[in-house]
């Protein structure tokens, strides 16, 4: 489902002018597009709630959600890619070229030491603390333990690539039975913040979409078994 089709009425933005009755002069095609947009992040947030271990992407998206970067010797700190709206997976390459995963952790977890004394010693960095918009390794990396240049590997959940008030043709990242969702999703924000006398039925069809959709990408990768994954506390 594309994002505009004036000629057969069966875009998003059509839909959603059918479903609240809002001309282009009742309701601005700029208006249109940023309520669609919220609708569209709101949509990818239930996708990754239900997703486990298949996370969902933008299909629009020209490459994978993966960043690469340079460490610097004896430097902890590294800026998170302003796209990545969340960290699944950190990992860094050894002074033989090996990958290995660094581990998350939070402050909370050193009960008994100061924060500033953990693994003061620069090698290979085993864990990781997010802090803001920046990656923290423990340790510190150093040239005899880690290859320095495009050492660091991040896996992460990006934003979507949001719809221009100009496109036609672009479709959402979402799988194609769940199109429609943006629109519905979109009218039942535009009928509730104008007091529109369908509001309460965009939301209840708005919320068995959702549903459906959530079911899809909860089913979708059943190879995969649930696991109980333990919280390492190993400290050195």
């Amino acid at each position: 489902m594309q994002f505009s089709d004036t000629s057969n009425g069966t875009g998003i933005v059509e839909t959603f002018r059918d479903l609240t009755g809002l001309d282009v002069n009742a309701f601005t095609l700029k208006k249109a597009t940023n309520f669609i947009n919220q609708a569209y992040y709101d949509a990818v947030v239930e996708a990754w709630r239900a997703s486990g271990d298949w996370d969902f992407d933008d299909t629009n998206q020209s490459n994978f959600p993966i960043a690469t970067t340079t460490m610097v010797e004896s430097q902890e700190d590294y800026t998170v890619p302003s796209n990545a709206l969340k960290i699944t997976r950190l990992e860094v390459k050894d002074a033989s070229g090996n990958w290995y995963v660094v581990k998350p952790f939070d402050e909370t977890q050193l009960e008994d030491r100061a924060l500033s004394e953990f693994m003061e010693t620069d090698g290979l960095p085993k864990f990781y603390r997010l802090i803001r918009g920046s990656i923290i390794l423990y340790p510190a990396p150093t040239s005899t333990s880690v290859t320095l240049t495009d050492g660091l590997r991040l896996y992460f959940l990006r934003e979507v690539d949001e719809f221009a008030s100009t496109d036609t043709t672009q479709e959402p990242g979402l799988p194609e039975p769940f199109h429609a969702i943006l629109a519905w999703g979109a009218a039942y924000k535009v009928a509730f913040a104008k007091s529109l006398g369908n509001q309460d039925k965009l939301k209840i069809e708005h919320a068995e979409l959702v549903e459906r959709m959530k079911m899809f990408f909860a089913d979708r990768h059943k190879n995969f078994k649930p696991k109980i994954r333990p919280r390492v506390e190993a400290y050195n």
